[in-house]
């Protein structure tokens, strides 16, 4: 497996963003904040269904579009991260078979 690049020395944010949008059209700033290299939580918990999922397919389409990856994490969380930061599932405290690059 090739190595990961290091954040701080790169200028890459290790922080993670949490947004809690109540419009669709928020979606356009988690794709910009991982444009930039920042990772975002996204609780959809303020939107009707139809709503969360538009908002999901779009960000989904952006980040997918930027190299990028997107993960739910519940029905009402989801995660989105530039290509770099690797996402490992943990289950009973072992990492899974599947890491995500």
């Amino acid at each position: 497996m090739p190595a990961r690049p290091d954040p701080d020395a790169q200028g890459m944010d290790p922080e993670v963003e949490l947004m809690v949008p109540r419009r669709i059209a928020e979606g356009r700033a988690v794709v910009r904040a991982v444009r930039t290299g920042r990772t975002v939580l996204i609780n959809l918990e303020l939107l009707n269904q139809a709503q969360g999922q538009r908002l999901v397919d779009f960000v989904a389409g952006g980040v997918a579009a930027l190299v990028g990856q997107t993960q739910r994490l519940g029905p009402l969380v989801l995660l989105a991260a530039p290509g770099w930061v690797r996402l490992v599932e943990l289950r009973g405290g072992e990492e899974a078979a599947s890491e995500r690059p």
